[in-house]
């Protein structure tokens, strides 16, 4: 190998690891900032704290986050583009109720782990979906959507194999489950987190499918 080649190595191995640094405090940060979040609260939650739960200093929190609004976006971010992937893989099934049984699932799970991070959305205005953009930004608003079109194209399946009515529009089913589905979460929210919300996915089909009508 040349000299010439060697050093024009150097720069490219020492800006990859300048990038692998910066990403794994990027990381860190956002780890200690949820933690901070869920412990304080949105509104009492000062970077100070984030940086003393970091381990970095006020200054280095800076160089990588202007303030805890942007900060807390990242974490909302991060959270969905988990939340897509794990959607993505459960929707899978090729009965499209069972399908949507996964899907329900999975997200349920994903909230039940993050739940602590969810009441703290709640603290900030989160009541329905219709402030999911305004607290939570583009990025959650889209996953939403995309949630809905998961559902949506799942019913229009059903529909065709005539497992559920079709004097509905499957976009109309969609979004009355997706409703249903946010009010499951929501109960689950204000009543503490005591119940698995993962289980009440079955429950909540169920009730879709079947209505509150005693049989």
């Amino acid at each position: 190998m040349s000299r010439r080649t060697k050093g024009a190595r150097a720069p490219t191995l020492r800006k990859a690891i300048k990038r692998a640094t910066r990403a794994a405090y990027h990381e860190a940060i956002l780890e200690a900032a949820e933690r901070v979040f869920v412990r304080d609260g949105f509104h009492e939650t000062k970077m100070a704290d984030v940086a003393a739960e970091t381990g970095v200093s006020v200054g280095t929190l800076y160089n990588y986050f202007e303030s805890k609004e942007l900060v807390f976006a990242s974490i909302i971010e991060r959270g969905q583009a988990e939340l897509d992937a794990r959607v993505d893989t459960a929707s899978s099934a090729e009965d499209p109720l069972e399908r949507v049984r996964d899907v329900l699932r999975t997200g349920f799970g994903f909230i039940e782990e993050r739940g602590a991070l969810f009441t703290v959305f709640m603290q900030i205005g989160l009541r329905s979906e219709a402030d999911i953009q305004r607290v939570a930004g583009d990025h959650a608003e889209q996953g939403y959507q995309r949630f809905l079109g998961v559902l949506q194209r799942a019913m229009e399946q059903a529909a065709e194999q005539g497992m559920v009515r079709t004097d509905l529009t499957p976009a109309a089913l969609a979004s009355a489950l997706a409703g249903m589905s946010n009010g499951f979460i929501f109960a689950w929210l204000r009543s503490g987190r005591k119940e698995s919300l993962t289980d009440r996915a079955d429950d909540l089909l169920k009730l879709f499918l079947e209505g509150a009508k005693k049989p």
